[in-house]
């Protein structure tokens, strides 16, 4: 994990870590400057790494001594990604903060290679279950065999998972005893013969149903329907992300609401996709959370008026995404907002503060 130099930090980190002004880094490394907690933490773990021997020292001893029960919620903010890790290599062994660390979605993939060898069992689980880390990170699966802790049936069950998503785990023919058990030779050889006919199946349709339905358009009646549905209930998930890509907007319509999220956030990734479908997306409420976080988190689409409407009153959106929008709605929607029942309580406290400072 590469750490960033002075230059690199961020402006409210480059201001209170100027070397020019060594009395402020020693408050700051000491815990005594007043700044929010996110800010003083990154600057504790910059000075961990980066600092004069004294203002190391100081900075462990604050991050040694800062309350378990005020560290936990600042794991679950968006921290810069060498914190994230900083703070893992920290938490390692103690899975009340590991925890958060690893479902942290601004966490690198660095920390989870490095939980991964030593964590507990119940973390091992956790990393397993994050089948998008997995696809990032394939690599995850022989470190997580090497863990003592970790349950066979874990990474017995990610090999078949990667498997059939069509992705080769690095070094996975050469590792010495890594033959598969009897078992798994058997579901990898139904999975092959499987995904070969798959694999003939969705070029055919890409070729063939999906170009058709393409030229239909979305008009497209109750038969065609349940043709394109039947279609895409026969695909593993290596097909179906393929088409989420490659599909129409009927096609995307349908996989948004996938229940693995990462059929639906390849959805996401289609370089077909249009703004008008992002609106209607943001405002669907059986989409995954992931879907809802990653289109508030973009900036080409989060420019557009009616998805800061959407994700605003949407109870997927995460807080602190839905208190940036609030500010750029106008007074009639910041006026629904302040009696909407279903967001957070504090959403809609800010709705109604906005509002009376907008009528004055």
């Amino acid at each position: 994990m590469n750490y960033p130099n002075y230059d690199e930090l961020p402006p409210q980190l480059k201001q209170i870590l100027d070397p020019s002004k060594p009395k402020n880094i020693a408050m700051v490394a000491r815990g005594v400057a007043p700044l929010p907690p996110a800010t003083l933490i990154s600057a504790w773990c910059y000075l961990e790494r980066s600092g004069e021997p004294e203002m190391l020292a100081a900075a462990k001893k604050s991050l040694d001594e800062y309350p378990d029960k005020m560290m936990l919620p600042v794991l679950q903010t968006e921290l810069p990604s060498w914190v994230l890790y900083h703070l893992g290599l920290r938490f390692l062994i103690k899975d009340e903060f590991l925890e958060f660390i690893l479902l942290n979605d601004f966490s690198p993939d660095e920390i989870f290679l490095e939980a991964a060898a030593v964590c507990s069992e119940k973390m091992t689980i956790l990393i397993s279950n994050n089948q998008e880390r997995i696809i990032q990170s394939p690599e995850l699966v022989k470190i997580l065999e090497k863990n003592p802790q970790n349950l066979k049936s874990n990474t017995d069950r990610l090999k078949h998972f990667l498997h059939l998503a069509g992705i080769q785990i690095p070094g996975e023919q050469m590792a010495v005893g890594d033959a598969p058990t009897p078992a798994m030779k058997a579901a990898i050889e139904t999975a092959t013969s499987e995904n070969e006919a798959e694999s003939e199946s969705t070029e055919d349709a890409d070729a063939a149903d999906l170009k058709k339905i393409s030229e239909i358009g979305t008009a497209l009646n109750e038969e065609q329907k349940q043709s394109l549905l039947q279609f895409i209930s026969k695909l593993n998930i290596g097909g179906r992300m393929k088409i989420a890509m490659k599909g129409n907007k009927e096609v995307r319509q349908i996989l948004i609401r996938d229940s693995n999220k990462i059929v639906s956030m390849a959805v996401l990734k289609s370089p077909r996709i249009t703004d008008n479908e992002i609106c209607h997306y943001s405002a669907l409420r059986n989409v995954s959370d992931d879907v809802i976080r990653a289109i508030g988190g973009n900036p080409t689409w989060s420019k557009v008026y009616q998805v800061k409407y959407n994700l605003c009153f949407h109870p997927k959106t995460p807080l602190q995404q839905s208190m940036v929008f609030l500010k750029f709605l106008n007074m009639r929607d910041l006026g629904k907002l302040a009696k909407e029942r279903n967001i957070p309580g504090p959403l809609r406290k800010a709705a109604k503060e906005l509002l009376a400072v907008k009528r004055k």
